[in-house]
């Protein structure tokens, strides 16, 4: 039996013993996967709320499901936060897609002088309007419950100025005294006595690296340069590897 699955905006509705899904989540369980009444269907909410339903029928176009069993899932007790310089419009779609499906709680997409140009404020808006989807695709298809929140384009001098609330700020580097990842987090678990950090931010730059000023930039704002592989990567890459790296040696 094929599996359905449905995101429910919780801000948008609110789940009770039988409730609809919005017109394009119905549009999609009904038109395209052509789920039938008394199908099974799972119902996330983003915020670790999972619902076993069922498909009850159809009313003004939109499904009507009714709940069989609710379950809560408590949140990764690390949050990942990627800031990606913005890329070509693919390649972006491509990191966020990639880092929602491993598990990342918050998406900044940074300006940097080396990054491609900025947006208007227009097509900013159509394309915040695209992650956000490509995002809950990205947890309907990998089954991770928690929709990770997107922030709003910043340039990066002003992103490394804001307060920092995260434990551990990491930078992706081609520097020379860049430290192996996995190493980097062993030694602040070594550092404070602690298994996790709650929260860890990691930036990765564009297609040309950044430039000698913004490392300097990224180092005074207590980043701490990190390498992901032994090779070069492409920015899409090293972004989805280290939400990769970060995920598992951290669950």
């Amino acid at each position: 039996m094929p599996r359905y699955r449905s995101y429910l905006d919780p801000s948008e509705s609110t789940i009770e013993e039988t409730f609809s899904l919005s017109s394009e989540e119905s549009h999609h369980l009904l038109r395209v996967r052509r789920a039938k009444v008394e199908d099974p269907v799972t119902v996330f909410d983003g915020r670790g709320n999972e619902y076993k339903c069922f498909l009850e029928g159809v009313s003004a176009g939109k499904a009507t499901l009714r709940v069989d069993i609710k379950k809560t899932y408590a949140p990764p007790s690390c949050r990942i936060i990627l800031a990606q310089t913005i890329l070509k419009s693919q390649k972006m779609d491509q990191v966020i897609q990639r880092a929602t499906e491993l598990g990342a709680s918050h998406l900044v997409p940074v300006l940097s002088e080396r990054a491609v140009a900025l947006l208007s404020n227009d097509r900013y808006e159509n394309r915040f309007r695209r992650w956000k989807l490509l995002t809950v695709e990205a947890c309907k298809q990998s089954g991770n419950l928690f929709l990770p929140t997107i922030g709003p384009i910043t340039a990066l001098k002003d992103f490394c100025g804001q307060p920092q609330e995260q434990e551990l700020r990491l930078i992706g580097s081609l520097e020379p005294q860049a430290t192996n990842i996995v190493c980097t987090i062993s030694e602040f678990r070594q550092t404070h006595s602690i298994n996790n950090p709650a929260s860890i931010l990691c930036l990765i730059g564009p297609e040309g690296d950044f430039t000698r000023e913004e490392y300097q930039i990224a180092h005074k704002a207590g980043f701490i340069p990190i390498t992901l592989s032994p090779n070069t990567l492409r920015s899409e890459t090293a972004a989805t590897v280290s939400v990769a790296l970060l995920r598992q040696y951290l669950d």
